[in-house]
């Protein structure tokens, strides 16, 4: 169940008080900007600010964000955290570190968030970890497991033309045969994933156009800029896929079954989205995912 961003500050203030504040906390949500807020709160109180200071120039609080353009977190920036991590607490205290946006850090061969895992999983004394995220099915399960999640209270809403497509989508081919239905469903994902990046690439554009920079910098950053979005695009869709399948599979009473269609839709979407992450080739990832969701590959 969500808590209020004031009872996720209560929490955690009380946790720090009996000396139980674990060393990382995933604050999850809709508002981007809202948990962003949130952690500047936990990290003031944590370092012992008054109530309304932010703790920006504090020397024991470090910030990590997506970089503006390429709207990626990049395996730099986790390399200079760790060495700042690593270094005594100038005040004596705690040492803080939010991480805003985790789940891109994730994106293309997740590289950022492989290096973020040896300060997840051997923390340096003192040292409180904040992650937030909008994506939580966008974060590598590595990183899910070593945090205790928090979700806060959302403001904004979920994007409604992903569950809309899950559900076009598990419905594609009708009564045609398995096989059929599968390629149905590949040419379904191919089509609404190109219609994704035309959207992303359209909005880019506009940017850089209202922007006025016509150079090689700017349009190499726009690039980036777009294949982060997509992607991160992409797995939430396919995100959205998986949680229509265990939707699908509790209406049908088939949560049980280990050789239902639900659980082999949710073990082919994981394969999935495992095989894109080492940038396997789309078409013949989703070829293989939807024949494995009607039983059919390699038969």
């Amino acid at each position: 169940m969500p808590f209020p961003p004031d009872e996720v500050l209560a929490r955690l203030n009380r946790a720090r008080a009996d000396g139980r504040l674990a060393h990382a906390y995933l604050l999850t949500g809709d508002d981007r900007n809202g948990l962003k807020e949130l952690g500047l709160r936990v990290a003031a109180a944590v370092l012992g600010l008054p109530a309304g200071e932010t703790p920006d120039l504090h020397p024991d609080f470090h910030l990590l964000q997506p970089e503006s353009k390429s709207r990626r977190i990049r395996i730099e920036q986790i390399r200079d955290l760790e060495k700042a991590l690593h270094l005594k607490a100038y005040r004596g205290g705690y040492k803080v570190a939010l991480l805003c946006e985790v789940e891109r850090m994730c994106l293309g061969s997740a590289d950022a968030a492989n290096a973020f895992l040896k300060t997840l999983e051997e923390p340096q004394p003192g040292t409180l970890l904040l992650l937030t995220t909008a994506e939580a099915q966008a974060v590598l399960p590595t990183i899910l497991s070593r945090c205790i999640r928090l979700p806060v209270t959302d403001r904004a809403q979920d994007d409604p033309r992903f569950p809309a497509f899950a559900g076009e989508w598990f419905h594609a081919g009708g009564q045609a045969p398995g096989s059929l239905r599968a390629y149905f469903r590949a040419a379904l994902f191919s089509t609404r994933c190109q219609e994704l990046r035309d959207e992303i690439e359209s909005a880019a554009k506009a940017a850089a156009r209202e922007a006025d920079d016509d150079s090689d910098e700017a349009e190499e950053m726009m690039k980036a800029a777009i294949e982060g979005e997509y992607l991160l695009a992409r797995r939430r869709l396919i995100a959205a896929l998986e949680h229509e399948a265990w939707r699908g599979a509790v209406v049908e009473g088939e949560a049980s079954t280990l050789d239902s269609t639900a659980f082999r839709s949710v073990r082919a979407l994981e394969e999935l989205n495992a095989s894109l992450l080492q940038n396997v080739d789309q078409n013949l990832a989703v070829e293989r995912a939807t024949l494995a969701i009607e039983g059919t590959f390699g038969s």
